[in-house]
This record gives structure tokens, sequence and C-alpha cells, in this order.
């Protein structure tokens, strides 16, 4: 149970980053493309 514990903590962080990072480059990609639209709308 004890050796258990820190892998089943690692996954869980690990998965959690992966989530952070996907919502963050998700986040990045609608930004980028809605001020690219924004330019291209003002010229």
């Amino acid at each position: 149970m004890l050796t258990m514990l820190p892998l089943r903590c690692f996954s869980m962080v690990r998965i959690t980053a992966l989530v952070i990072l996907k919502t963050l480059f998700r986040l990045v990609a609608i930004t980028a493309s809605q001020s690219a639209s924004l330019m291209r709308m003002s010229n």
C-alpha cells in the first residue's frame, strides 16, 4: 500500500500537468487565431 501511493500520486500529477498544458495550448491557439482574424479585418 505504501509503495503504491507515490506511484499513483506521480501519475495524477502527470495527468494534471498534461491537462493543463493541453488547455493552455488550446487557449493560445484560440487567441492567436482570433487576433489573426482581427488583424485581417482591420487591414
